[in-house]
């Protein structure tokens, strides 16, 4: 037991990188869409339709015995356990799958994203209460620490250009219903971050490189998408598995030890029970080991998914990709040519450049 509760410890220390992930990104309407990939074709349960799907579209979507139906024709054959192909169901509602290989991307585009922006109307978000979601409660406890270290910052024109790019591009996200607060704090180090939905800080340092309202709209999509994604407590939901996985692994082990070793019926349980815990383990270590990876991962996420963001509220595509060049070029002039070397936990500029430029070069096909 002491054995184990030390290699968990170091797991929990040792966050080095490890191996990248491999899968594509499936995004329908800004979601991931998680399921299994057969043959080119991602299946979803079908009770999970509804989490991609409009209302007016479910109603023309049935799914039968061997197989599901749009508008009464076929959309193609069930995979196991009655599981809808997803990517056929969303063509023939007439919807464009784009596939970026290069990006390990692919877009499920509905048809009204394909309408310009200018005679695209924006419906307005399902109102969320903030008071009642825990996550916003604590997003608001690390940004009132933040506000104890870096004050807030007067200026009155880099606020109201904050707040209301801001609230533009959250508008469009799916947590366009809940309060958001993007409030300006004085450093002058170019920087902006989420510390959970709802709330966004940008400091002086940023404003005063003389960014554009195009390049404020790329950052704040990115941090915007940062909250919708949970990628601020990624890390905090790892630690109370861990913290869990230690509790049930002594409660299991106590039974071991005072299990009656003659009773066969007893310990098959108690080694089924201690194989699920070692399955736990497994994960949660694997996870430990690539965080860094992970956290690389979750910066790229967030720079395409604040771009669409961005691109939905009306803003110019490259406007992150201008920012997040202005940054290097006056990182080099302070720090030399070092700071191009990678970061811990965000990937080379270049990287993400190129990732953005992919995109975007899917889009226009």
């Amino acid at each position: 037991m002491t054995k184990v509760r030390i290699l968990l410890i170091v797991l929990m220390l040792g966050f080095v990188t490890g191996l990248s992930w491999a899968d594509k990104l499936y995004y329908l309407r800004h979601r991931p869409v998680q399921g299994r990939v057969v043959g080119g074709e991602l299946y979803i349960d079908p009770e999970r339709l509804s989490d991609y799907f409009e209302p007016a579209e479910l109603r023309r979507i049935h799914t039968l015995k061997d197989r599901v139906t749009v508008d009464n024709a076929s959309a193609g054959e069930l995979g196991p356990g009655g599981l809808v192909p997803v990517l056929s169901v969303a063509k023939r509602l007439g919807f464009v799958v784009r596939s970026n290989d290069a990006a390990g991307i692919v877009d499920i585009i509905p048809p009204q994203a394909l309408i310009p922006n200018s005679e695209r109307k924006l419906e307005h978000a399902t109102k969320l209460d903030g008071s009642k979601r825990q996550e916003y409660q604590f997003a608001a406890v690390r940004m009132k620490k933040v506000l104890e270290k870096l004050k807030p910052y007067d200026d009155p024109e880099f606020t109201r250009r904050i707040r209301t790019i801001g609230k533009k591009v959250a508008d469009v996200s799916p947590l366009g219903g809940l309060d958001w607060y993007f409030l300006l704090v004085d450093t002058d180090v170019p920087n902006a971050a989420c510390t959970g939905e709802g709330f966004v800080f940008v400091t002086r340092g940023l404003m005063e490189m003389g960014v554009t309202d195009d390049e404020l709209a790329g950052v704040l999509g990115h941090e915007v998408a940062h909250g919708v994604r949970r990628h601020p407590f990624k890390r905090l939901d790892l630690m109370l598995e861990l913290n869990q996985l230690i509790i049930d692994f002594n409660m299991v082990q106590a039974k071991v030890e005072a299990a009656d070793t003659t009773d066969e019926s007893k310990l098959v349980g108690l080694r089924a029970q201690m194989g699920q815990i070692q399955k736990r383990a497994r994960s949660i270590s694997h996870r430990l080991e690539n965080m860094t990876e992970y956290a690389r991962k979750d910066e790229e996420e967030a720079d395409v998914l604040g771009m669409r963001y961005a691109v939905l509220a009306g803003y110019t595509e490259g406007g992150l990709g201008s920012c997040l060049e202005k940054l290097q070029k006056q990182m080099v002039a302070k720090f030399g040519e070092a700071v191009l070397a990678e970061d811990l936990s965000h990937p080379p500029v270049e990287r993400r450049l190129k990732i953005l430029e992919k995109v975007r070069s899917s889009w226009h096909r």
